[in-house]
């Protein structure tokens, strides 16, 4: 493979990333609370989600559901705070942070197929920065 063939596939992978980052950015965010408790339809699917933090709504998480795991199950966990990476678990750590997990919101994109969900998230994590993730 050429350098110039190399390049061209990074520069659409690249577009493709940022394209992805625009509609999940440009989304509508509800209580993350909410669509953990209530489980509305279109929360049930894989994808890449965020956690925006009260009152600004800037991104403090990004993340993404695992295996055959759905957002609203995910975002569920968050709100239990059954591991380290849970949002009680890492508000905790971070007492400068709002710590009234009902006031968080979260916005999400459908993304089904596992490697895609993987390298999405790993590209905003990388181009957001999170304060939560790492």
């Amino acid at each position: 493979m050429s350098q110039i063939e190399v390049d061209d596939r990074f520069s659409e992978a690249i577009r493709g990333f940022s394209s992805r980052l625009s509609d999940l950015l440009d989304s509508c965010s509800c209580q993350l609370v909410e669509v953990a408790s209530s489980r509305p339809p279109e929360s049930q699917v894989p994808g890449v989600y965020l956690i925006l933090s009260p009152p600004d709504g800037h991104v403090v998480y990004a993340g993404m559901t695992q295996h055959r795991n759905h957002i609203c199950r995910r975002l569920g966990d968050h709100r239990n705070g059954n591991a380290s990476c849970d949002l009680p678990v890492m508000l905790s750590q971070h007492a400068e942070m709002p710590q009234a997990i009902e006031e968080y919101r979260v916005k999400w994109l459908e993304i089904e197929d596992p490697r895609d969900r993987y390298l999405f998230e790993q590209f905003v994590v990388g181009v957001l920065s999170p304060e939560l993730n790492g």
